[in-house]
């Protein structure tokens, strides 16, 4: 049985997820593979967005100090976040929604809240949320948000869905955001993504998760994305890719490395034990 690319799309996760596998088209299971895939990013995009008043985080987000009960995989993305901002000192902070909801970039559903927290005037830290098992709540008000994580998280659950179906070798690209898996190289799939073009003398690369994030000074209304520290204040104008081995990592590391000097790069790599190309604008 000959095996050939598979290549689907959908738009998912704010942007278009394609997950590409090397498998037979003759087999069932691999199509079934592919639809439990994006049922598993559907799930988590359903979970854990901010413009969804039905979604958990958003309950999480009006929950008053009072528990709410958690999926597992949300339960994961909060505690990934928190273990990040602690190990950070800040520069990955699940906090800062308050900032993009005043300024428009994110929908702003609780404009009394977004109010308060930015009259404060004080640091959003990991202590205002409190996650036990399969429940959390924030314990003063706090806009949550996951955005920074939940895309990579999302890829690499789908991975796992993949390779649990008997997919051996693939990647899935969701808005730059990649992850590669089996036989399949960094190389295979350069031509198709731009801003992987820096990396290409590492075009030999397999099983790993690659993130792109760039802050740009050039606003585009179309697709306004921005990046802010926990104050709400912008870095440098500047593009960074970094290669881990999962996604949610180099997602999230990303917006790390954009709000960090890039005299301390070396070091935050080490830590975290991922390459980076990191370009000033």
């Amino acid at each position: 049985m000959t095996t050939q690319l598979i290549r689907r799309m959908r738009p998912l996760l704010g942007t278009f997820v394609e997950i590409n596998v090397y498998a037979s088209l003759d087999k069932p299971q691999t199509e079934l593979a592919i639809r439990s895939a994006y049922a598993k990013i559907e799930r988590i995009q359903n979970l854990m967005s901010a413009h969804d008043p039905a979604s958990e985080l958003s309950k999480l987000n009006h929950s008053n100090g009072e528990w709410v009960p958690l999926s597992l995989e949300t339960s994961e993305v909060l505690s990934l976040g928190l273990y990040l901002q602690n190990k950070t000192q800040n520069r990955f902070n699940c906090f800062s929604n308050a900032f993009l909801a005043d300024e428009g970039i994110l929908p702003n559903l609780q404009p009394t809240k977004t109010a308060q927290i930015l009259s404060e005037n004080t640091t959003l830290v990991a202590e205002d949320l409190e996650i036990k098992g399969l429940k959390g709540r924030a314990k003063r008000p706090l806009l949550i948000s996951l955005d920074g994580i939940a895309k990579g998280y999302a890829v690499d659950a789908a991975v796992e869905i993949l390779q649990k179906h008997g997919i051996e070798s693939g990647w899935i690209n969701a808005g730059g955001d990649s992850r590669i898996f089996g036989d399949t190289s960094l190389e295979c799939i350069q031509s198709s993504q731009k801003n992987l073009q820096p990396l290409s003398s590492l075009g030999q690369l397999t099983n790993c998760a690659i993130a792109t994030s760039e802050v740009s000074d050039s606003e585009n209304l179309s697709y306004p994305s921005k990046i802010i520290d926990h104050k709400g204040i912008s870095p440098p104008t500047a593009t960074v890719t970094i290669i881990a081995k999962k996604t949610w990592l180099a997602d999230a590391l990303t917006k790390v490395f954009l709000l960090t000097p890039p005299e301390e790069h070396k070091q935050l790599a080490q830590v975290f034990k991922v390459d980076y190309h990191y370009r000033l604008h």
